[in-house]
């Protein structure tokens, strides 16, 4: 009585917590120990009974109790065995469950009938020493063996089911089934024992408690320890990382099938091992390379001590990545940024940056900067399309690349135009004159006659900015004759027809400054999370008197050749101040992103000249952002890095222009702290390989992000870029998709009343 009342305490509670657990084979198991517990309560309750009639009634109830016990255990092991959820089994199920509940209900209706009629069973009086109540001895009639039979029938059922289940089932899950059907084949052999046997106690009773709460345990909460070990160890053979681990004695106790194939013997990694413990180190991180199958790989090593709670080892962990397909496309993509993508030659930032490393290397020697372009080139593409251009573009540089000298570096710089820098001394103009005719052979397959021109500039200075060692070339082929008799041409300080166009620039532009030709226009840029504008940047335009508009690349690249740029620099830099402090008495808070040239830094003190415009206007200098091309930080940097950081400090805001069109813009973001990166969408556009720059541009994205560097990305021309960008969390956009670059009294009229805009148009 006192163990079967505890049963009853501890499947009560379990009963709380299956409650809470709305699953189907929680609610079964719910069922089934309720079941349980109404039976044994039944039981207790009829062996302390005294009255005939209420022993009678409850001894019924108890019998009617056992069989619905038996249906709601077949309903678990319905569920159990997951045939309820099998389409072929649910029909079936369902028929089962309809026609046994009509043979429980007259089955329990018989029985209920038994206090009046005693046709199944009658109850008797134990006594002990005659006078002393026990209780009840029944006396079964023919009537209650349909009783049991029922009850058997029923059981044979849930034996069939499991029995096929054990057959059927995974190696893994053969253990729950096993175990649910030895405790119900147990509880049944006692029950039958009770039945044949002589004793007045049935202590099945206490078996059909067990039984619930075995059910429970290898139904929620068992997990075969031989299935998690399969697991990890599928887990671990499917990765692409190889695993040893060792313990202290330096026996290895663990190896999945990746580590396997890069150390085929024991003693390769137990000598690994020992380098590795060498270091003295908790913790280890490099690369190495090992031979395998006429090949070469690298592998990413990590090592580690395995320490228990208490922080004590008690073995090492060996962690090796096989990195060599992500070091060659690290290489491909290196190779992809820095080499023009139509040709396969040095894209002309490449060009030249490694021009001026060989200059430098070797300053003793003479070296010419050599420029070749196609003439009338465009007619190509006009006359026999984009592919033929191409196509001719391709061979071309092939021919330059396949050229028979020692020293020389060739490079696209842009459409037709190439450079090429060699040593003097392999420099000949009777071989060269004979190598551009061999060049302009192969395009008679055009029906097209091509003229080749070449211009060569002489490098004295190996200091010179290399863009204009080649602007020199190519000023010397437009020295040309349009008769084309001469082939080439070098370069020559007096070649006056450049310098007229230049001096026409030079002569005009005091008298431009002076008469405020020369206009700020601006085009916004806006929040990306809210497409808010949130501030502009400077550009210039050159109004003429008679309303021409000039465009900066008619004029800005003179002026910063003649030393004359920080002028309207200064001019534009005071505009955008007296601009910012109107609005700052308006209220608005924007921005104003202004341009310094390269020259800038070289002319003009930018610090003294920067920290006292927004003193004289009385503006944040955070209002004043500086946007200074990725070129112009190349050259000199220790210098121009000093200028910066007292910039910042003073509390101005750096933006780094063009970002990725140099070849040391990361160099850049080691050395300087820039707090804004300006990213040009032309970086996708210009390429074949859209998925692969996109993926470049989220690294970078995502690496500013890391550094803390906001980004503004330009150029923005449609809904599917902004919304692309958006997804890579940008700051700002800028670009036509919003606004070209417009006058100062349109952006007032447009943007200053309103802060937010959904799009504009060109």
């Amino acid at each position: 009585m006192t163990l079967s009342s505890i049963f009853i305490v501890l499947m009560g509670v379990y009963c709380i917590y299956l409650k809470q657990n709305k699953s189907p084979l929680s609610k079964s198991l719910f069922n089934l120990h309720l079941g349980a517990i109404v039976s044994t309560v039944l039981y207790n309750i009829s062996l302390l009974t005294t009255k005939l009639l209420s022993a009678y009634f409850i001894t019924s109830l108890y019998y009617i109790s056992i069989h619905f016990l038996v249906i709601l255990l077949t309903d678990f092991i319905f569920i159990f065995t997951e045939m309820s959820s099998s389409p072929k089994y649910k029909k079936i199920i369902a028929v089962f469950k309809k026609i046994w509940l009509c043979v429980f209900l007259v089955d329990s209706f018989i029985l209920i009938l038994n206090p009046f009629f005693h046709h199944e069973f009658e109850l008797s009086r134990l006594y002990i020493n005659h006078n002393v109540f026990l209780c009840w001895n029944a006396k079964y009639f023919w009537m209650f063996n349909i009783h049991l039979c029922l009850c058997f029938a029923l059981s044979a059922v849930i034996f069939g089911i499991l029995l096929v289940k054990i057959i059927k089932a995974n190696r893994f899950y053969k253990s729950k089934y096993i175990s649910v059907f030895a405790v119900f084949l147990i509880t049944l052999v006692v029950n039958v024992v009770f039945l044949k046997s002589k004793t007045y106690f049935d202590f099945s009773v206490l078996f059909y408690s067990v039984f619930s709460i075995i059910c429970s345990c290898f139904t929620l909460f068992s997990i075969p320890r031989s299935i998690q070990n399969e697991m990890l160890k599928q887990l671990s053979d499917n990765i692409n990382i190889g695993i040893f681990c060792f313990n202290l004695e330096r026996k290895c106790i663990y190896s999945n099938s990746t580590a396997k194939k890069f150390f085929l013997a024991k003693d390769e990694i137990l000598n690994e091992l020992k380098s590795l413990l060498a270091l003295r180190k908790d913790f280890v991180k490099r690369n190495i390379e090992i031979k395998q199958d006429d090949k070469t790989l690298t592998l990413a090593e990590e090592f580690s001590y395995l320490l228990d709670s208490q922080k004590k080892a008690y073995g090492y962990i060996l962690k090796l990545n096989d990195i060599t397909e992500e070091l060659n496309k690290a290489s491909e993509e290196l190779f992809d940024s820095t080499h023009d993508a139509l040709t396969g030659l040095l894209t002309r930032d490449a060009f030249y940056s490694e021009t001026e490393k060989i200059l430098k290397s070797d300053p003793n020697s003479q070296y010419y900067m050599i420029c070749t372009n196609i003439k009338n080139f465009k007619l190509v593409n006009d006359l026999f399309g984009s592919e033929k251009g191409d196509e001719f573009l391709k061979e071309f540089a092939k021919k330059l690349k396949n050229a028979q000298y020692k020293t020389i570096l060739t490079g696209r710089i842009t459409g037709d135009r190439f450079a090429i820098l060699i040593n003097k001394t392999e420099v000949d103009e009777v071989d060269a004159l004979q190598k551009i005719k061999e060049l302009e052979k192969f395009t008679v397959s055009l029906n097209y006659k091509l003229h080749i021109f070449v211009g060569i500039y002489k490098i004295t200075d190996i200091n010179e900015n290399v863009s204009s060692m080649f602007d020199k070339a190519v000023l010397a082929i437009k020295n040309i004759s349009e008769n084309y008799s001469v082939n080439v041409a070098y370069y020559d300080n007096d070649m006056l027809s450049i310098l007229k166009k230049n001096r026409e620039v030079i002569n005009a532009f005091y008298d431009a400054l002076n008469n405020n030709h020369f206009k700020m226009y601006l085009q916004p840029q806006v929040r990306c999370s809210d497409e808010k504008v949130v501030g502009a940047e400077a550009l210039v335009r050159w109004e003429t008197e008679k309303g021409v508009i000039h465009s900066p690349a008619s004029f800005i690249k003179i002026l910063e050749d003649n030393g004359l740029i920080h002028e309207l620099d200064k001019f534009i830099w005071e505009q955008a101040v007296q601009l910012l402090q109107k609005w700052q008495l308006l209220g608005i808070d924007h921005h104003i992103s202004v341009n310094v040239s390269t020259r800038d830094f070289y002319l003009i003190p930018l610090y003294e000249t920067f920290t006292s415009l927004v003193t004289k206007y009385g503006i944040p200098p955070q209002k004043l952002k500086l946007e200074i091309t990725e070129t112009a930080l190349v050259h000199d940097l220790k210098r121009h890095k000093q200028i910066i950081t007292d910039l910042q400090k003073f509390g101005f805001t750096i933006e780094m222009d063009d970002f990725g069109s140099g070849y040391s813009s990361l160099t850049i973001l080691k050395n300087i702290s820039i707090n804004i990166l300006k990213i040009d969408m032309m970086f996708l556009s210009k390429t074949k390989h859209k998925e692969r720059s996109k993926k470049i541009l989220e690294s970078v994205i995502k690496m500013a992000q890391k550094l803390g560097i906001k980004i503004i990305v330009e150029g923005v021309e449609d809904k599917e870029q902004a919304e692309f960008l958006r997804n890579l969390n940008c700051d700002f956009f800028q670009g036509y998709l919003y606004s070209k670059p417009i006058t100062i009294e349109n952006f007032e009229s447009n943007y200053i009343s309103k802060t937010n805009i959904s799009g504009g148009t060109r």
